[in-house]
């Protein structure tokens, strides 16, 4: 029997949303009338169109509220260098799920237990209240993903195996964020898996998962449609097509089918729709280099664009374009660098990023360089940590990135400390 896929072009999204259950039997197939409905966003960011469109989960709130007595949960944990509180704010999340008679769930700030993820049996941190109510005893309890449509530098495509990264804390997500991502993305799934994923593609974002505010027009792709399924890699393997890249193209899809986790054919996948109209191939990579008036000295070996040089990239050009950051300092990351590469650096700081960029390159540095500040990074993808040098460096203020008054956003962090929150910030 085929996987079956919904293309929904979106006239109406609430009837839209109907719609795309009503080709697996209706809403009333997955939420019960004692059934806890867990919403996973894509909420990576409070930058427009790195979020999911508010809306799109207002929505779907009222409808699972119309078929549950229970709760229904809209959940996150954003990206290192950020917490989740604050994107819901600063985004409007936050505001439409309560209307709409949902409860936000900030999952940086939930009780974790301990589990192990993959091959490895890594010790991971995981969010109590899934565990109990998806896993222990899941019952009619039901996960709804709804993604972004996006590009990713990464992972080449960002959809809904990629959003479920979103349920680890920031310690956990360091963890293998190198040549290891695609693997550890597929282990994530391999642990809990949606019920039912809804790619939202109202606008599909090109050049890479997180542009610069500034740079957006260039960026933003009008689609206008929902990819839904409850097979989640069928899902994923339409998606990657529609934004104009085969299942051998992105590695963690290609991996997640090949383990058994759903369908990567499309000869194997019923597409209700038609996706024939989507030809153009979508850039992930960023739409700009590294400015001229900085040196990024990147080893042959190891520097991996999963870990120590992709957000490192990225956080650079955002500060750069959105924030107008200064330039006239290095950075280095991976290994491989040669001796000849070290000479005559920009008169700036020094920023070295990554245990194996360190181990090989710190000293023969610091000898070369003994009166420069050096800035160390010993992981591979410390957001937070990548921010927090690179404002410095840029003469940024953290907190001016934050859209809110700073009252305001000093009192939102407040919040969440007093919650529990668990986050990797750049202070």
């Amino acid at each position: 029997m085929k996987a079956r896929v919904v293309v929904e072009d979106i006239a109406d999204i609430r009837e839209s949303l109907i719609r795309v259950f009503d080709a697996f039997g209706g809403v009333e197939e997955f939420v019960k009338p004692d059934s806890k409905v867990f919403i996973k966003y894509n909420g990576v960011h409070f930058g427009k169109e790195m979020y999911t469109d508010p809306q799109v989960l207002g929505e779907m709130v009222s409808i699972a509220k119309e078929f549950t007595r229970d709760q229904v949960y809209v959940m996150e944990n954003s990206t290192q260098s950020n917490f989740t509180r604050l994107v819901a704010e600063v985004s409007g999340i936050a505001k439409v799920t309560e209307q709409n008679g949902g409860q936000n769930l900030y999952l940086d700030e939930q009780k974790p237990v301990m589990v192990e993820m993959g091959k490895e049996r890594i010790p991971t941190k995981f969010p109590k209240i899934l565990y109990d109510n998806l896993i222990v005893k899941k019952g009619n309890n039901v996960l709804i993903n709804i993604p972004k449509l996006k590009t990713h530098l990464m992972t080449t495509v960002t959809l809904g195996i990629k959003c479920f990264q979103g349920l680890l804390y920031d310690s956990d997500k360091l963890v293998n964020h190198n040549y290891k991502l695609h693997q550890k993305l597929v282990d994530n799934v391999k642990f809990i898996q949606p019920d039912f994923t809804i790619v939202e593609g109202i606008n599909a974002i090109k050049f890479g998962h997180f542009p610069p505010q500034t740079l957006l027009p260039e960026c933003v792709v009008p689609m206008n449609i929902f990819i839904a399924s409850d097979d989640l890699v069928a899902c994923d393997t339409v998606g990657a097509k529609i934004l104009g890249y085969d299942v051998d193209e992105v590695e963690h899809i290609k991996l997640a089918a090949e383990q058994g986790l759903g369908v990567g054919d499309l000869k194997n996948i019923e597409i209700i729709g038609d996706i024939s109209r989507f030809k153009e191939r979508l850039p992930f990579t960023p739409c700009r280099d590294c400015p001229s008036d900085i040196r990024f000295i990147r080893g042959k070996e190891l520097s991996c664009v999963e870990g120590c040089y992709g957000n490192t990239l990225l956080a650079l050009l955002y500060l750069r374009y959105d924030y107008n950051g200064a330039g006239g300092f290095n950075i280095i990351a991976g290994k491989g660098v040669e001796d000849i590469e070290l000479e005559n650096l920009l008169p700036g700081d020094i920023l070295i990023v990554g245990p194996c960029t360190i181990e090989e390159n710190l000293s023969r540095v610091s000898k070369k360089y003994p009166n420069r500040k050096i800035y160390t990074i010993n992981e591979c993808n410390d957001i937070a940590k990548i921010t927090k040098y690179l404002s410095v460096m840029m003469k940024i203020d953290p907190f001016s990135i934050v859209p809110l008054d700073l009252n305001k956003a000093i009192e939102i962090l407040q919040e969440a400390t007093q919650k529990g929150l668990d986050a990797n910030l750049p202070l």
